[in-house]
């Protein structure tokens, strides 16, 4: 009799996203150095929040550096992280805050239950003061279940669709966004597993511990003005993110903001600016993304307004810097953010006339495609912030859609999206696809997409389908 033996699954490829801002060498040290002596291997994605690291950076790490301080405790840096992760075709994202660590087995234990299907891993936490003391009292949140800290997630791409959520979250709600994290989560019907045995040392300065322990404060305690208790916005959080959280009916929004701010994005790895011709600035906000490995003409901008911002170069580049940039622009305040992207041939007087003819144009979303005086062409996006999450479909369709086919798409299911009739059953899709390509894009975006009588449909509802 043979003995057959069963095929070792494929690895998972997992990325540890770490929201940086002015972290010390010593602490940022101790946060990379649990990561690197974790026993399943990992790639670590440092984001700082507009400030320069101090830290070498070892193999194995990505380091992203965003243009300016967003400073909505860590939200956007881990969410652009996440989604820049997932689109470079890692399996599953973990996250973890540079004043915190891991112990060496924690990935694995995460793997082990993605493993057995589970959408998202729930870990459980040590919590620590900042002179060492390990708190011996229980959190009643931690130990009901009804909270889960941002550093125990972890998140297969079956749930990617939920990041623009940290992403997109405005600085204006406060804290809490590990909180509705849980709440989405939840709604969504994502399959969960809780860890067992904690893995991840939390170090403290919140009050409730320092009460719950009986202990006498050490350092300088949280004290936010704002949280998600407080300070949430229903209204809000659907232009930004495009997910419904649960909500009262006929909720008055809170006008969280409305600054007509106006920002304009340039993707562009063919950039022909010589390194000593100034750029001028167009908008509000101009925001150039170029590859990493491209010398960058803002690197000494002329104008406080205009900034520069590195990607790593891969394929579907240009639809992932659209997206995310697009983001960063409303995290900045932005009203409307239009999307230049394309092989422009740094002619901004032609640029300078695009974005002018094109802010003029009063919709949610407006797509095209433009022939420049060159002979090439570059791709016109205008997005407004009532419809913000709209520009989070460049970063969510497949990377490997080319220039063309992301904006058909982006066109139809924008303006299925933005007509407000989410009870539509149905949507015809601009190009047939297969099944596992279908369930891709359900992953990635969180929209229902279904194939039937052999076009494609998308459905309205997101629970039940993340297969």
């Amino acid at each position: 009799m043979t003995n057959q033996r069963n095929a070792d699954p494929a690895p998972l490829r997992v990325a540890v996203v770490t929201p940086c801002w002015q972290e010390s060498p010593e602490i940022l040290g101790r946060c990379m150095a649990s990561v690197r002596a974790q026993t399943y291997p990992v790639t670590h994605i440092l984001v700082s929040d507009g400030a320069d690291l101090c830290v070498p950076q070892p193999s194995g790490v990505m380091h992203i550096r965003l243009p300016f301080n967003i400073g909505n405790s860590g939200g956007t840096p881990r969410g652009l992280g996440a989604q820049l992760a997932f689109n470079l075709g890692f399996d599953a994202v973990a996250f973890l805050d540079a004043d915190n660590w891991y112990d060496p087995g924690h990935i694995e234990s995460a793997v082990h239950a993605l493993r057995r299907q589970a959408d998202v891993v729930f870990a459980r936490r040590r919590v620590v003061f900042p002179d060492g003391e390990v708190m011996t009292a229980k959190d009643p949140t931690d130990e009901s279940g009804q909270h889960v800290d941002t550093n125990c997630y972890v998140i297969s791409r079956r749930a990617a669709f939920l990041m623009p959520l940290w992403l997109m979250w405005p600085k204006e709600f406060g804290v809490g966004e590990d909180r509705m994290m849980l709440v989405m989560v939840k709604k969504t019907g994502l399959r969960t597993e809780t860890l067992e045995t904690p893995t991840v040392w939390y170090q403290t300065n919140w009050p409730i511990h320092y009460k719950l322990q009986g202990k006498v404060p050490v350092a300088p305690l949280r004290a936010p003005q704002r949280s998600v208790a407080t300070h949430f916005d229903h209204n809000t959080f659907h232009q930004l993110t495009g997910m419904a959280a649960p909500t009262a009916e006929n909720e008055v929004p809170c006008g969280v903001g409305a600054r007509q701010k106006m920002g304009l994005v340039v993707v562009d790895w063919r950039m022909r600016q010589s390194r000593g011709t100034p750029l001028h600035p167009i908008a509000d906000l101009d925001l150039y993304v170029l590859p990493d490995d491209v010398p960058h003409p803002c690197d000494e901008p002329r104008s406080p307004s205009i900034v520069g911002m590195s990607l790593p170069r891969h394929r579907g580049y240009s639809g992932t810097a659209a997206g995310l940039a697009a983001a960063l622009a409303f995290m900045n305040g932005c009203n409307q953010v239009v999307v230049i992207q394309g092989d422009w041939t740094a002619a901004q007087d032609e640029l300078r006339d695009i974005y002018q003819r094109v802010t003029l144009m009063d919709a949610p979303l407006q797509v095209e495609s433009v022939v420049l005086r060159s002979g090439e062409s570059c791709h016109v996006s205008v997005f407004r912030r009532s419809h913000a999450y709209l520009a989070l479909l460049y970063a969510q369709l497949l990377v490997d859609f080319d220039a063309v086919t992301r904006l058909e798409w982006l066109r139809r299911i924008g303006q299925w999206r933005a007509g407000g009739d989410m009870s539509a059953s149905s949507l015809v899709l601009p190009h047939a696809l297969p099944p596992s390509r279908l369930q891709a894009l359900t992953q990635r975006t969180g929209l229902r997409l279904t194939a039937h009588a052999g076009v494609n449909r998308m459905g309205e509802s997101q629970k039940g389908a993340i297969a």
